[in-house]
Order: structure tokens, then sequence, then C-alpha cells
């Protein structure tokens, strides 16, 4: 299953910054294949923005923008999530580049393109899906399925700093 959030887009569509915040749980933190977490794309151009789990247990993030890839990142560690257990993931853009951080820490990351790395929403004007826990878009339909839980889904038109995230980790843990 995947949560339609389509008409969040409208919203999003002139931020330069923002938020991603989440709990997810997964029974697999290597799954068989790329494992979508959140996406909004293009339902048939590559154009799209979504934070996905590696098959090798790391967190990735790509912007892809009229089919060139602008900025994508992974996590350094493979161990930032625990099978079956609850962890609490924020993806910020403070205008000027993406973060991520995990339980309310920013562990190390590597940029593998960073051509780009102010782009955000408002530079992604074709927008027309959103899922949570599955990528639709760029032509192929619903796939990459995520494999687990998801509760407490936020979306935020800034980046919020470390004390904001602090504070909706303890709220809602």
């Amino acid at each position: 299953d995947y949560i339609n959030i389509s008409n969040a887009i409208s919203a999003l569509a002139t931020t330069t910054q923002g938020t991603w915040a989440f709990w997810i749980k997964t029974p697999d933190t290597t799954p068989a294949g790329n494992s979508t977490i959140a996406a909004f794309a293009h339902a048939t151009a590559a154009t799209y923005l979504y934070i996905y789990l590696e098959t090798t247990g790391k967190i990735s993030i790509t912007l892809v923008n009229a089919g060139v890839t602008k900025w994508n990142f992974d996590s350094n560690s493979t161990t930032l999530l625990t099978n079956n257990t609850f962890a609490f993931v924020c993806v910020t853009h403070n205008g000027t580049t993406p973060a991520l951080f995990v339980n309310n820490v920013e562990p190390a990351i590597t940029f593998h393109i960073s051509v780009d790395k102010t782009q955000w929403f408002n530079n992604l004007s074709t927008l027309t899906v959103a899922r949570l826990l599955d990528f639709s878009g760029a032509g192929g339909g619903e796939q990459s399925w995520f494999t687990g839980t998801m509760g407490e889904c936020f979306l935020y038109n800034r980046a919020l700093t470390s004390a904001e995230q602090l504070a909706v980790y303890n709220a809602t843990r």
C-alpha cells in the first residue's frame, strides 16, 4: 500500500526550503530492491525528488529536474536503521543544501552528484504525483514499494532547526 499525498504539491510548489519528517520501521534494513520512503514526481517525465532505502541499508535522497540529476547523496553508514525498530527521519533543505537527520543526529553523508544543491520544490514546477511508501512517476507507475510502517509524517515549508526537530521527535515518540 501507499499513501497519496499529491494534494501537498501545490502548497510546496514555491518553497525554497523545507523539512520532511516521519517515523519509519522496516523488517529488513537491506531490502532486495531500493525501497521508497517518500517521493514527489512528474507522472511521465524524469522530474522527481525522493528518499529511499538502498539495498545496502544506506538512506539516499535524489533530486532530478527535467532528466538531469541536480543532487544525490546517501548516508555513509548502513546502520542508521535497525530491523523492526522505529526511527525518526528528517530531510531538510535550508535553501542552500539538503541534509539528513536520523533520530535527531546528522549522520555523515556523501554527495555523489552535486550539480546544483540549491534546487528544491520551487525548481520542480512540473510535479504531478506524490507518494509515501512507494514511487510513482517518470512513466513507471507505482513501484519501489517500502516494506514496513510509517507514522507521524510531517511536511514543513522551512528547514527545522535541530531544537525544533528534537521537539517533534519528543512529542511523537
